[in-house]
């Protein structure tokens, strides 16, 4: 009965229960019409479903020789692997495969984020923020939908929390684990890559505070990693000359796809979109953000959540292409500080009783809104991909 009445156990209970339950009905909603990636990804499970990894290794040549670049590459193969593996226990093989792989990500990225928050917070703030998250109408949407930033999103923030364990611990089994998992945000997306200066900078923080740099537990995962990577998917993909030249012809190609003509712009389009997406939410994790904490686990969980947040704004704003679907790790740090700017606004209730009940009533006007804001956006107007332009438009403003 003990393990029962453990504030973590019990915490987790609800969480879990409650993530089952709404990404369950967020996911079978009326959802637009299946998109051009989703239906290319679903393509690429049933190449790799009905003739194995020559399939996928004849599908990437066909793509290099015809020097086609606005595909999405069939390299990133985890996604739509785990999704084939669901065919066997399947009457098909489709869409609705990969949308159940997205529900799995998103109810585990849930899990993962209240592991993590509870590391880094009393349990207090570690609950009321993955409530929170739950109730993102960007996590809502992407439960219901056949794409791979969930499960990209799961990785990394998987990641981050045993890359935190690896500067924390002494355990061998961390950094094997951080291994595992930043090959396997590779084999997700190659946008992977650019989560790596973020734990640079993370790093010089514990480094600092710290006093110690573990290089074995820290190097050997990161270094590791993108070489067995290299060496697994050059071989999937028939070679090294094919595999370097698609993603040559990509990179000089980028800036002339419709797609990134239309949907890039400046850094700040993500700043614009979060607020366009969860209005309260931002404005409150802004003020989560400049009150000063008192409580010492609080205050380092917070200075190593704001340089994630940050960090993830610069490095994924450097890119051309804009989409806060990449950033979906950040949007868990955004209701992290939308949480301690709720717990700012209500510190002078004295009362702890009072001061809870206040609490649980702010957090759940917070979520009215966010499942207002979900179904306006995604429900309502039928976003399906949540960029600026289209966003405006779904939150009434004239574009």
């Amino acid at each position: 009965m003990k393990f029962f009445t453990n504030i973590f156990t019990r915490s987790f209970i609800v969480i879990f229960i409650l993530s089952v339950l709404v990404f369950t009905l967020a996911s079978h909603r009326p959802t637009p019409a299946v998109g051009y990636d989703e239906a290319r990804y679903a393509g690429y499970m049933n190449i790799l479903h009905t003739y194995g990894i020559d399939g996928v290794r004849g599908m990437f040549q066909i793509l290099v020789e015809k020097k086609d670049s606005t595909n999405p590459s069939p390299l990133r193969i985890l996604n739509y692997f785990i999704g084939e593996l669901s065919c066997y226990f399947t009457s098909d093989c489709g869409i609705n495969n990969l949308v159940a792989v997205s529900l799995f990500s998103v109810v585990a990225l849930t899990l993962v984020a209240f592991f993590l928050l509870f590391e880094w917070f009393t349990p207090l703030i570690a609950v009321l923020s993955s409530s929170l998250f739950i109730f993102s109408p960007l996590l809502l949407h992407l439960s219901g939908r056949a794409l791979q930033d969930p499960l990209f999103a799961l990785i990394i923030v998987s990641s981050i929390l045993y890359y935190h364990r690896c500067w924390t611990r002494k355990n061998t089994s961390d950094s094997i684990i951080l291994g595992i998992l930043l090959f396997a945000g590779f084999l997700t997306k190659e946008l992977m890559i650019f989560v790596y200066p973020c734990f640079v900078v993370v790093g010089i923080y514990y480094w600092k505070s710290t006093n110690a740099f573990p290089v074995k537990r820290i190097v050997a995962p990161l270094v590791l990693a993108p070489i067995v990577y290299l060496k697994i998917i050059i071989w999937i993909a028939g070679g090294a000359d094919a595999f370097f030249s698609f993603y040559l012809s990509f990179s000089q190609q980028f800036s002339s796809v419709p797609y990134a003509l239309n949907y890039h712009g400046p850094w700040f389009h993500y700043l614009v979109d979060f607020i366009l997406v969860s209005p309260l939410t931002v404005l409150l994790a802004i003020v989560g953000m400049v009150i000063p904490e008192q409580n010492e686990k609080n205050k380092n969980g917070k200075n190593l959540a704001l340089l994630y947040l940050l960090s993830g704004l610069v490095v994924f704003g450097a890119l051309s292409l804009h989409n806060i679907r990449y950033l979906l790790f950040v949007d868990l740090f955004i209701r992290l500080f939308a949480v301690f700017g709720a717990v700012a606004l209500l510190r002078r209730i004295s009362n702890k009783r009072y001061f809870l009940f206040a609490m649980a009533f702010l957090v759940s006007c917070i979520i009215g809104i966010e499942i207002y804001q979900f179904v306006r956006i995604f429900v309502i107007f039928g976003t399906y991909d949540p960029v600026t332009s289209v966003l405006m438009q779904a939150n009434g403003f004239g574009v």
